[in-house]
């Protein structure tokens, strides 16, 4: 439907709450619902109708006749055009309440829990502003315009936003924008880029970042192109990647050359356990957490939830490429990776090999959203003590409504969407004889509409020692 921008549509509403994508929901006499971007509960706002639905309306801010007292200045420019935020206009701790109200609201609505203050753990909080290691950056070339478009896309629009700086970014990257631009805008193709990949690792020393720029480019590059590429590299402290097909294509191209699949394309990150320094391996397209701070606290909190001991069998399902298999490792006897895309099961015996782990891991590629390969005999698929997940945004049904199959005394689920979240939740709750013990979010993507929880279960029928450890394991 084309947006409606005359002056009929607009009106003044009262904004009474927050989609779970921070979106203002307003309400008129008849009961139609008005969705109103950039509004806050608690305001007065004239706001201009731009999509009108059977049931509901879209409409956007013109003027705020009464403002929220958690509404506070967006640190970016960009704020409100961009679509990669969507929360910078409530102040931090808002934001961590608007989060942990949206889960509880979901798990209340999807999964009837009723919820103790005792299970509530504190949230993980770390850096909010250049936090971001991981990106995909859209790059678009108007030849009309005479514009370059390098970032993310306009909020609810697939037009990329015209940015100059992204805070969230890691500043090797958020703070050159504009320099990306004009170096593509030099090359011969600055028509056929449509994307860069960004990834950051870590040189010997954790504090001193190694960040990689993946350029996909749609026509070959001239060696004039490649010359700009490797100088843009060197002047900014930046390794530069090309890819010109598939994922399997990329080859690094400066600080040195490689060929597809070189182990010399390998950035490192690391974790730090009880004194010990795990590092891992990666490929800049292989999936890692975004935050670094994030990701260590979350490993940290697992293993304290969990208080593995040497006896201990763990099942990690979806363990990509080690994460937090290897912590798992260094506390229990045994644990056992399972992760649906091979590479990345070939990175995590790497990364145990790495780590002198190879003999307390064991790692095995399968399809865990497939009913046949979860209900068949595999040698993955065992009574164990723990069992971890940490699934894609679907969630893990699949597991959950056949988690008798392993009869963990304990789950450890790690969460990207609180929707399928709560729905598995519902799963374990109400039908696997699971009670939750502990539940937290975890600030993985501040200023952003994304909630990451961690939650322990534990079943029932456990009988306890002294300490609280688990003696028995459900039948």
């Amino acid at each position: 439907m084309k947006a409606d921008l005359s002056q009929e549509s607009e009106e003044i509403l009262n904004i009474t709450a927050l989609t779970h994508e921070g979106i203002g929901i307003a309400s008129r006499q008849d009961g139609k619902k008005v969705f109103v971007l950039g509004a806050l509960p608690d305001e007065t706002a004239t706001v201009r109708v731009m999509k009108r639905h059977r049931r509901y309306e879209e409409a956007v801010v013109i003027e705020l006749k009464q403002i929220s007292p958690q509404r506070i200045e967006p640190h970016c420019q960009h704020f409100g055009l961009c679509g990669g935020c969507q929360l910078q206009h409530i102040s931090h701790p808002d934001q961590i309440k608007f989060k942990q109200e949206t889960l509880k609201s979901l798990l209340i609505q999807i999964s009837q829990l009723e919820f103790s203050e005792a299970q509530w753990m504190s949230p993980l909080l770390s850096d909010n502003t250049g936090y971001r290691r991981k990106a995909r950056i859209g790059v678009k070339w108007d030849g009309k315009k005479n514009t370059m478009y390098v970032g993310f896309r306009e909020r609810a629009s697939n037009k990329l936003a015209k940015l100059s700086i992204c805070p969230i970014l890691f500043p090797a990257v958020g703070q050159r924008l504009e320099a990306i631009k004009t170096l593509i805008m030099s090359l011969s193709i600055k028509d056929a880029i449509p994307q860069i990949e960004m990834a950051v690792g870590e040189h010997e020393r954790p504090e001193v970042a190694q960040v990689a720029l993946v350029f996909r480019h749609l026509k070959p590059l001239s060696t004039e192109d490649i010359d700009l590429l490797k100088v843009f590299g060197q002047e900014n402290q930046l390794d530069i990647y090309l890819q010109p097909g598939k994922p399997g294509s990329v080859y690094q191209i400066y600080p040195i050359l490689t060929v597809p699949e070189d182990t010399e394309n390998l950035l490192t990150y690391s974790l730090n356990i009880d004194n010990k320094k795990l590092a891992f391996d990666f490929h800049p397209l292989d999936f890692t957490q975004i935050h670094a701070g994030i990701n260590q606290k979350m490993i940290n909190q697992a293993l304290s939830w969990l208080a593995l001991e040497e006896t201990d069998k763990v099942i990690d399902l979806f363990c990509g490429l080690g994460n937090f298999t290897l912590g798992l490792a260094l506390k229990a006897g045994k644990v056992i990776g399972v992760e649906g895309e091979a590479k990345l099961i070939v990175k995590a015996k790497h990364n145990a090999a790495k780590n002198q782990l190879a003999d307390k891991t064991e790692f095995h590629v399968a399809n865990l959203f497939d009913i046949k390969t979860l209900e068949s005999p595999q040698p993955w698929i065992d009574k164990v003590d723990v069992l971890l997940i940490d699934p894609p945004r679907s969630g893990a049904k699949e597991v959950c409504e056949r988690i008798e199959r392993w009869a963990p005394n304990k789950i450890l689920y790690v969460s990207c969407s609180p929707a399928s979240f709560a729905r598995d939740a519902g799963i374990l709750l109400n039908n696997k004889n699971y009670e939750l013990t502990h539940i937290g979010i975890m600030d993985m993507f501040p200023h952003t509409h994304h909630i990451e929880t961690m939650a322990l279960f534990t079943h029932k029928g456990n009988k306890r020692g002294k300490n609280g450890q688990s003696k028995g394991r459900p039948a």
